[in-house]
């Protein structure tokens, strides 16, 4: 797992013999370490 992604993950897996079979799987390696909830935030959230 390379650590520049802090444990996210996002793949995409298909099938050469199937052009039409395409699955995408993006989530967050737990490891009970502290980690960032989602490294693409970069705004904070504002209650309105």
């Amino acid at each position: 797992m390379p650590s520049a992604s802090r444990h996210w993950y996002d793949v995409t897996v298909s099938d050469g013999a199937n052009g039409t079979f395409s699955r995408r799987f993006a989530g967050h390696v737990e490891n009970g370490r502290p980690s960032y909830s989602d490294p693409a935030a970069v705004q904070p959230v504002s209650a309105s």
